[in-house]
């Protein structure tokens, strides 16, 4: 079993990652700026509160794991802040510098290159409500694909009400049509699945409803 550093483990995506992980038996750590809000208590299971943005809180959070899913978003707000692109630029050269190697990233189906494969609906959500959200995702991606680091970034389409795992599929390049939905808890499903397998790292993987 892994030591797992889960960014942003107080919300929504982040507490089931935690939930679902400790039922597999890791152990695992959440930073959080409100761990307060972590509905969970587990022997296994270690808070720390600090703003993921700033350089020192990275730094000592890193230490003695094995690797770090970053669930972070900005949940119902629909302006950016340029979280993932501030969170990245601190991270990245951390964990090359220090480790932990392998990195999960939670991005968004329609954020960079996925807008390829959108549909005509999505697309417009993207470069309209979305806009700010998706640029920000999309230069944190590019950031993340160009490193040295063991990064495999998860790409679901929108998120579903509910938090059962479903049946689902990922691919590199998967099209799709109208505004298909996803569950939380199948995306925490998927990026615990990535680190046991390798065939992950490397690649952008969109997920979608089958």
């Amino acid at each position: 079993m892994a030591n797992l550093l889960v960014l942003g483990g107080s919300g929504p995506t982040g507490q089931l990652i935690v939930t679902q992980a400790l039922a597999e038996g890791h152990s695992v750590t959440a930073l959080s700026r409100h761990p307060e809000q972590l509905r969970v208590t587990h022997a296994r299971l270690k808070t720390l509160q600090g703003d993921v943005t700033e350089e020192n809180v990275i730094a000592r959070s890193l230490a003695g794991h094995d690797a770090v899913l970053s669930a972070l978003g900005r949940g119902q707000r629909l302006t950016s802040h340029q979280l993932m692109t501030r969170t990245v630029a601190k991270l990245l050269p951390a964990m090359a510098q220090t480790g932990p190697k392998r990195l999960i990233h939670l991005s968004a189906f329609g954020a960079g290159v996925g807008k390829n494969y959108a549909s005509a609906l999505q697309r417009i959500l993207y470069e309209t409500f979305l806009r700010s959200l998706a640029a920000d995702k999309a230069v944190a991606d590019a950031e993340v694909s160009r490193s040295a680091l063991q990064w495999t970034i998860v790409a679901p389409v929108t998120f579903a009400v509910g938090s059962r795992v479903g049946r689902y599929r990922v691919g590199e390049e998967i099209r799709v049509s109208g505004l298909p939905r996803i569950s939380r808890a199948s995306v925490a499903d998927f990026m615990l699945k990535c680190l046991q397998d390798p065939s992950t790292i490397g690649k952008r993987l969109a997920m979608v409803p089958e």
